[in-house]
Formats: C-alpha cells, sequence, structure tokens
C-alpha cells in the first residue's frame, strides 16, 4: 500500500495544535506548525487532566513527566466571602473507578511538555496568516493544494491545512468567508461569538511554605471563593508543585458583548499579557479562597506572564472545507469551568490524526471524506462539554439569585451516585492514536471501545506475514543443511 505522501500545514502552536504536531511526527507524516507570536512565552493558569486524557499520555510516554509537576485532585471546595463552605465536589472515587487520578498541572508546564516532543526545525514564530488558498483542482500538483502567506512575505504550501489557531481563527475566516459565497453557511456560523466573563490568570514564582501552608498539603486543594453577589465575581486557586499556586478570576459582565464591541479593550481572547495591568488593580483586593488578597499572588507572580482573556463559548457547526479543517477553540469554545478546553483541543488533535494517518490517496474527496468522519466523531463529544461546563459555570462562577440556589442544592444536596455517574460518563471517552500500541484500560469501569487504524491493522500484518516467512526461510535452511552436509560427506 502506497503512502498518500501527505504534508500538513498546522496553524498555531497552541496545546490543540502542538498535540496534532507530536501525533503527526509520531505517525510519520510530513507537517510544518506556523505560529503568529513572536516567542514562546508559558501562559495561562491551570489544566486538570483526568482518565479521558491521561492514557493518551501514557501511549506518548509521558505520563510519569506529567505526575512529576501535578497534584491530584481529591475535592473541588467552595467558599463564600469569609471562608465559609458553601460545599464542595467529591472526587476521592476518580481513580479507583477509571484506573487515573484527577491531576492539576500548571498549563505553562503542560505547554513545555508538549513543546519539547517537537523539533524545532518544525515550528516557525511570528508568522501571522494573510491569507489561506485552496487549490481543488483534480490537477493540482501534490504538496500545492493548500497555500498560506504571512504578513512578513512567507509562503507555504502543502496538501491540507488544521486551523488551530483559536476562537478569532484565521483559517475559519477563510472556510467560512468561501461558503458564505456560495450560501452554504448555516447562520448560526456567521453570528459573532459573544461572552459574558472576562478572566484574568496567572502562576506564581516559587512561594514561602511557612506563609502559605497550604502548599504543604498533598493534594491540589482546588478552590473557588465566591464574591458578594454585587460584585459578581469568584477566585479559583490550585495548588502544583515546587510551591507554587495557579490562580484565576473571571468578573462577569453585567451585559454580554462581542469582540468586535470591545477591540480597543483587549487586543484579542487569546492568551496574552495584554490589558491585564488595569485589571490587577481592580481585582488586587479581592480575598482567595486561601485567605489573604489576590494581590498577594498578582504580586508573586511574572507580570509579562499575566494574562487577561474573555470567556466565550460556542458550536460551531462548520469545521471543515475542501482541505482545510478546524481543531480545537477554533471550532468549538467553552467555559473554563468544566476544565475541558484543552483536553477537547487535545481530542480533536487524537482523532484529527487518525483521519489523517487512513487517508489512502491525496484527493480532495478522500480527505473532504477523513475530515467528515473527524467531525462526526468529535461533534457530540464537545456539545457535551460545552454544556456540561455551562451548567457548571451557573454552579462555579454564576452570581443571579438563581445561580446561588443552584449552586446550594447541587454541592450539597445531589446524591453521590449522581456524580459518579457524570465523571464516569467523561472518564470513560479515552480516544487514543490509532497507529500507535493502545494503551489498556486501568480502572473497573470500562472505556469506550475504540478500533486501531485500518492503515495500521495492515501495517501489523504485513509485519507478521515477513517475519513468519522470515522464520519459515530459517527454518528451511536449517532442515535443507544437514541433508547437504550429508550428502557431501557420502561424496
Amino acid at each position: 500500500m502506497e503512502d498518500p505522501n501527505l504534508k500538513v500545514l498546522i496553524i498555531g502552536a497552541g496545546i490543540g495544535g502542538l498535540a496534532l504536531a507530536v501525533l503527526l511526527e509520531k505517525a510519520g507524516i510530513a507537517y510544518e506548525v506556523y505560529e503568529r507570536a513572536s516567542k514562546v512565552r508559558p501562559l495561562g493558569s491551570a489544566v486538570q487532566l483526568n482518565a479521558n486524557i491521561l492514557p493518551f499520555f501514557q501511549q506518548l510516554g509521558i505520563c510519569d513527566d506529567i505526575r512529576k509537576f501535578g497534584k491530584p485532585v481529591e475535592y473541588t471546595r467552595v467558599v463564600g466571602q469569609n471562608l465559609q463552605s458553601l460545599g464542595q465536589i467529591d472526587a476521592t472515587e476518580v481513580e479507583q473507578r477509571m484506573g487515573y487520578p484527577s491531576i492539576i498541572v500548571a498549563r505553562p508546564e503542560l505547554y513545555d511538555l508538549l513543546l519539547s516532543q517537537v523539533p524545532v526545525s518544525k515550528i516557525h514564530m511570528s508568522k501571522k496568516i494573510t491569507s489561506v488558498e485552496q487549490d481543488l483542482s483534480s490537477t493540482m500538483q501534490p504538496g500545492t493544494a493548500v497555500k498560506i502567506t504571512c504578513s512578513d512575505g512567507t509562503v507555504a504550501h502543502g496538501d491540507l491545512i488544521v486551523g488551530a489557531d483559536g476562537a478569532y481563527s484565521v483559517v475559519r475566516q477563510h472556510i467560512y468567508d468561501d461558503l458564505l459565497k456560495k450560501n452554504k453557511l448555516p447562520a448560526s456560523d456567521a453570528k459573532e461569538l459573544s461572552f459574558s466573563h472576562v478572566c484574568l490568570v496567572g502562576t506564581t514564582k516559587e512561594l514561602d511554605p511557612e506563609r502559605y501552608p497550604i502548599l504543604k498539603q498533598p493534594d491540589a486543594r482546588h478552590s473557588i471563593l465566591m464574591g458578594p453577589p454585587k460584585m459578581r465575581y469568584s477566585v479559583w486557586c490550585f495548588t502544583v508543585p515546587q510551591n507554587r499556586i495557579c490562580w484565576f478570576v473571571t468578573l462577569q459582565m453585567q451585559k454580554a458583548s462581542s469582540k468586535s464591541k470591545e477591540e480597543k479593550l483587549v487586543n484579542n481572547s487569546e492568551w496574552g499579557p495584554e490589558a491585564a495591568e488595569a485589571m490587577c488593580q481592580q481585582v488586587k483586593d479581592y480575598k482567595t479562597p486561601y485567605g489573604g488578597e489576590l494581590g498577594d499572588l498578582i504580586e508573586n507572580t511574572d507580570k509579562t506572564l499575566i494574562s487577561k482573556v474573555m470567556l466565550e463559548e460556542k458550536q460551531f457547526k462548520t469545521w471543515y472545507d475542501g482541505r482545510a479543517v478546524l481543531l480545537g477553540d477554533a471550532c468549538h469554545k467553552m467555559l473554563p469551568s468544566g476544565g475541558q478546553g484543552a483536553i477537547n483541543a487535545m481530542h480533536d488533535a487524537i482523532i484529527l490524526a487518525n483521519m489523517i494517518y487512513d487517508i489512502r490517496e491525496n484527493t480532495t474527496p478522500e480527505i473532504a471524506d477523513a475530515f467528515k468522519k473527524y467531525r462526526d466523531a468529535r461533534f457530540a463529544q464537545a456539545e457535551y462539554h460545552i454544556n456540561t461546563s455551562k451548567q457548571l459555570g451557573k454552579i462555579l462562577m454564576g452570581v443571579s439569585f438563581w445561580d446561588r440556589i443552584i449552586r446550594k442544592i447541587a454541592l450539597n444536596y445531589v446524591p453521590k451516585f449522581l456524580i459518579r455517574m457524570a465523571m464516569d460518563k467523561q472518564g470513560v471517552y479515552q480516544p487514543q492514536a490509532g497507529f500507535l500500541p493502545l494503551f489498556p484500560y486501568k480502572g473497573f469501569i470500562a472505556p469506550l471501545s475504540q478500533e486501531p487504524c485500518k492503515r495500521y491493522v495492515e501495517k501489523q500484518q504485513r509485519q507478521a506475514e515477513q517475519t513468519n516467512q522470515a522464520q519459515r526461510k530459517a527454518t528451511e535452511a536449517a532442515i535443507v543443511e544437514p541433508k547437504v552436509a550429508a550428502a557431501t560427506v557420502g561424496l
């Protein structure tokens, strides 16, 4: 079976784009990554890793590294302005049931770990994409079907393009502009992203555990403080190894807005330090769930690594067109309350890499069919996590009267078996790379079944057949040699 010799252009070097790059590297598929930022900056707060992604890291052989810079989550505690308990979510049975703990890691360290798996020569920085073109004709030469142009004049060609470039994706804009001209774009996809929260995030430098005794605890001490209803904010804190605290504060706006309305407020919605200083001054006197004021944590955080972002949520219906496809926030944006934004981006990368691996011919119909299978496999899961994040957002970030009622019920009166069911539903979805040996499940709750890639199975069968042939030849030679030797002696 011939290799289709595809070259993939990945736009965006975020967690989703890097995960895809790592997978294509493992699969032996040519790719290049183009990132608009001038350098990699370890931005962001924490990421919660569960059974739905840790088996994939086992496949890659980096799960032990993740455990070193993470802490397990036993409870999510919610407190009021005076640090009085408002309730908690129990996660102590997760590892027993699913085989993996729930681990809090600093987002910058997860990013750096993925980055270390990608050759430096394949990541191109300061490449702001100004145009995306597709040639879908049957006469085009391999490696020329897609073309990107950057603001510095750089031009790159490939066979397919992946938009992993965030909520305001240039690749998505290209796809949608093209479909809009053909009157094929769903009306909901043409609508602007809206947001109702702004968020400030950061990870402190190493702190003195005598001043912050919470750092001595073995678990991540995932805690959330709900501010007074009139002030409309919540403060989230997590402890991670090396005596650091990941933190973020959310402010709920009086009225939902959009990027076009707030263009001058922040540069864009991606992780970046722009416009953070003013918000730092605004929130520095807020209390934290560990006691003390948020300003203490801000003072112990590198100012260039504090980010102000908008929190949008939307499920786009259109994920691909021709040889261009979307991944992560570019096709589904969710609130951080469910802790699944980065996880879903990596899930996208896994399923997309599997579909690309199984492409047999470098033709537009074959590639579009692979993209359709990818979208079909991921759409419902992404939608589920968007809805779950929205529900958790009411519980963990909501400030209205009814949000407070829902929070009280959810954190104190929902039966444990219902919480276990919800965690199980999230944990059984454990996609892995179908062109690598699948890592067996470890808990007593079996994950959803997954088949290896067809080309991978065929490759294994060919290798097994070659091994059998070599063994048969060796066996025949061993039988023939003594006969020849005996005949020679007789002569």
